[in-house]
């Protein structure tokens, strides 16, 4: 049969007939919110004069309540259906742009505003990564988790550039306000979703079953999440620091989202049908020497052009493992139990990586260093460990 091509008039019918239309346009959505705003929280709470310290106190609070409140959405599911669990995040994420708005003239503890954060992280990724799972197919989901991500990156492709003139123009509470209609709007495409109500139950074998089962996943998994932690919040910190300029935080975004879309088409079709492991050597290499370069990186060039290596080599990271986590978790029994679960790694990974940066002076070398082995860990381990466990789980699945 004829592969159809998503960009022509048949494949794109035939694409908004698929049950994950409503994810996509959703993500393209919330997109352009978060994207507006997203990366300008921590520069906004230092303009408010709180210190970097305080600043990375409160995503480790952040963290800490997603993580404490994943089990919960997972209880309220069985209760409730994960739908209205999935609708009621992006009210908490209304409530946290509406604290943001408020803190300039309101003394609102940042760490409150933080774990209204951690709520909303939890209730949307979770309902999230279990819609997909239930949806996505298995000879296709690299391509399926690419057009996902192409969709946010298309979001954020004027979003961090217009953020920042709108911020400088006309202040931060006009961009939170902006940012509020797009998240009101994203609601709509979730009503589409049917209601999944989950049966599972949480157990400590179970927990512990899991983790020994899938140990060299979930360590490449904190290895990920160390990355992307290191390369969406502390290098825009870094970039505003040395340019002093909001503006520039704003196109560094930009640049990454305008060098990675097309990529990640392109990515996601080859993933599907060459060598999954390839993608993360390669890119694991190619972006720890992009990490290993932003240690002397002090100009505005070189920051701008290291942003766009970043956006390509971090994609070869990003979608072919996100693509390996949702064929773990739609190969296990119960999927929602292996997604709760790996918020442990996640938890472990983000918060000793914000303790360092609270406690330990040269705070971005660290950060940067810890995201270049962070990288270069998905080269090591594709050749050396990971490929084997993986290829054993395809073979189990096509045998």
């Amino acid at each position: 049969m004829e592969k159809r091509d998503m960009f022509s008039i048949d494949g794109y019918v035939q694409w908004l007939k698929k049950e994950l239309t409503s994810l996509y346009m959703n993500n393209f959505i919330r997109g352009i919110a978060f994207s507006l705003v997203g990366i300008f929280i921590p520069i906004y709470l230092l303009t408010l004069n709180f210190s970097l310290s305080e600043v990375f106190s409160y995503f480790l609070v952040f963290h800490i309540a997603t993580f404490i409140f994943t089990p919960l959405s997972l209880i309220f599911s069985r209760r409730i259906g994960y739908k209205p669990i999935f609708i009621s995040s992006i009210f908490f994420m209304i409530l946290f742009f509406a604290l943001l708005y408020s803190l300039e003239n309101y003394s609102i503890p940042i760490y409150l505003i933080a774990l209204i954060l951690g709520i909303q992280e939890s209730f949307y990724f979770t309902p999230l990564h279990v819609f997909f799972t239930k949806h996505s197919e298995d000879l296709k989901r690299g391509e399926q988790v690419s057009h996902y991500t192409s969709w946010g990156i298309l979001a954020g492709l004027i979003g961090p550039v217009l953020g920042g003139f709108i911020a400088v123009l006309f202040g931060f509470k006009m961009l939170f306000s902006i940012g509020i209609l797009f998240l009101v709007a994203s609601i709509f495409p979730l009503i589409k979703l049917e209601n999944i109500k989950s049966d599972t139950k949480i157990s400590f074998f179970g927990v512990k079953k899991l983790i020994k089962e899938n140990k060299k996943f979930f360590l490449a998994l904190g290895a990920n999440d160390t990355r992307s932690e290191v390369e969406g919040i502390i290098w825009p910190i870094f970039t505003f620091i040395v340019l002093e300029n909001i503006i520039s935080v704003g196109w560094v975004g930009t640049i990454v989202s305008a060098g990675t879309i097309l990529f990640t088409l392109f990515l996601g079709r080859h993933y599907d049908t060459k060598n999954k492991f390839f993608f993360l050597k390669i890119g694991g290499i190619l972006y720890a020497l992009i990490w290993a370069l932003r240690i002397f990186s002090d100009s505005q060039l070189s920051i701008y052009a290291l942003s766009l290596g970043a956006g390509f080599f971090g994609l070869m990271i990003a979608v072919p493992f996100n693509a390996m986590f949702y064929d773990k978790s739609s190969e296990k029994e119960k999927p929602d139990e292996f997604i709760i679960v790996k918020e442990i790694p996640t938890f472990v990974a983000r918060s000793l990586l914000w303790i360092l940066m609270i406690l330990l002076a040269n705070k971005f070398i660290i950060a940067f260093i810890l995201a270049g082995l962070s990288s270069l860990f998905f080269a090591i381990i594709s050749i050396f460990g990971f490929e084997p466990l993986i290829r054993r789980s395809e073979r189990n699945k096509n045998g």
